[in-house]
């Protein structure tokens, strides 16, 4: 099926990039688009609709966080049925080359094909490479690596079982990849102070992993954060939860929870005669956040709204007509715009903070530096820092079992925070705050996102 056969209604309520989106999960169910179809790059395609780049990279965003999709460094996007089982797409074998997946790699053992975890390397089937026991005693140099058979092996790109990627010589070559260092910080952690395991953490996180978050964050993003302001956390859920439900957010709301058209007996008048124009505060998005983070939203007693309109030209009277009291932004939204859009994005933000107690929660699960897409600065680090949330989130960049997340709060609810929270313990165990900040302060982590670029 070619995608340039799609017709986008310019008229239609339903935005353009998601008509994108539903055409593509259409033709992947029917399988008229079968997996591992190769799309075409965001520029070819949004030439062929007569589409804007940044249409095509919201759809392709969206496919992508709904599985449907899966993105290979230096190659291009791929389809993937979120709903075809893997043996079906094993046994795919016609014309068009399968990327192997894990599984697929390991079924192609035969049953005498056993080896020893306990060893750095055996010989293979299929240039495959095998990896020592990560919790062994056993450690190899970097020089005894260089010198395996790494270097024979052919370049292999490996779907993961979660539809991340990488190439196999890229992962085996890496000394330090990620498993291995992370594993690693955890054994130094444990051959420390043991007994400091045994008691209790800083409520807002570890003071280590405060001062690294706070160095690390400053080298990256050059957001300027004293780590007694940061707040360490088990995800982006679990800290959204906690500053909607802050005294001073609630005051915020409450404030704008009707348009106000006159002061005292006149107000009230006014909303009985005009009860329509009485409002609900909104949270805006210009992508949606997903379900959890629009739910959390709901059950602050903020409305969703979500429209890109403040990156035109009148996107302020947008913000105001809905009665935007937070907006919720990430550096995903100013992918693919033209120069002019970014621009009035950060007009706009810039002039409807300035005038208003209104919030900006920023959050960035991007790879910072190294990520291909992320190229302009954090809204934290350009003005407005003590209306402007920053949360960074590292479930994307590490793994999905280490959902640590740090927030730079602007001062005055910072200490409203730690007022309010004092005595319910930071939710990120304290062995992971540990590992985390070992893994940081010993240069693991920089030395993992500058490998990243090459991918």
């Amino acid at each position: 099926m070619r995608l340039d056969s799609f017709v986008l209604d310019k008229d239609s309520k339903i935005k353009l990039y998601r008509q994108l989106y539903n055409s593509i999960v259409e033709a992947i169910e029917d399988n008229s688009l079968k997996s591992g179809s190769k799309l075409p790059s965001i520029r070819e395609l949004a030439d062929s609709i007569s589409a804007s780049k940044n249409t095509v990279t919201k759809a392709y965003d969206l496919l992508e966080k709904d599985g449907y999709i899966f993105s290979i460094p230096k190659s291009g996007y791929y389809t993937k049925n979120p709903n075809e089982d893997s043996e079906t797409l094993k046994a795919k074998k016609d014309s068009e080359e399968i990327i192997p997946t894990v599984d697929s790699i390991c079924r192609d053992y035969s049953s005498g094909d056993v080896f020893d975890a306990n060893t750095l390397l055996d010989n293979t089937k299929n240039n495959t490479i095998i990896l020592k026991n990560a919790f062994s005693n056993q450690r190899s140099t970097e020089s005894e690596i260089k010198a395996s058979s790494f270097k024979t092996v052919d370049t292999k790109t490996v779907i993961l079982s979660s539809g991340d990627t990488y190439t196999l010589e890229q992962r085996t070559n890496n000394a330090e990849a990620l498993d291995t260092s992370l594993v690693e910080s955890l054994k130094s952690v444990l051959k420390g102070d043991r007994a400091r395991l045994n008691t209790f953490s800083d409520p807002f996180g570890d003071e280590s992993l405060r001062i690294s978050f706070s160095t690390f964050l400053y080298e990256e993003t050059h957001i300027d954060a004293n780590p007694s302001d940061l707040i360490i956390d088990s995800g982006i859920q679990n800290q959204l939860r906690n500053i909607l439900s802050l005294p001073e957010i609630i005051r915020i709301k409450e404030k704008y929870s009707s348009l106000q058209r006159g002061q005292g007996l006149l107000k009230a008048a006014e909303e009985i005669q005009y009860p329509e124009q009485k409002q609900k505060p909104s949270i805006l998005y210009a992508i949606n956040p997903g379900e959890d983070i629009k739910a959390i939203f709901t059950l602050a007693g903020f409305e969703c709204y979500e429209s890109d309109t403040v990156f035109k030209e009148n996107g302020l009277s947008d913000l105001e007509q809905h009665n935007v009291v937070i907006a919720f932004v990430s550096p995903l939204d100013i992918i693919g715009r033209p120069e002019k859009e970014i621009e009035n994005g950060y007009k706009n933000f810039g002039s409807w903070l300035t005038n208003h107690e209104h919030i900006m929660i920023e959050h960035d699960s991007s790879i910072l530096k190294s990520d291909r897409r992320y190229t302009y600065p954090t809204f934290r680090a350009k003005s407005c820092e003590n209306q402007i949330i920053f949360i960074k989130t590292l479930d994307f960049i590490l793994s999905k079992g280490l959902n640590a997340s740090c927030t730079v709060l602007p001062k005055n609810l910072a200490e409203e925070y730690k007022s309010v929270y004092r005595h319910f313990g930071c939710a990120l165990p304290l062995i992971n705050q540990l590992t985390l900040s070992d893994f940081i302060m010993t240069g693991k982590f920089s030395s993992y996102l500058k490998n990243l670029k090459n991918l």
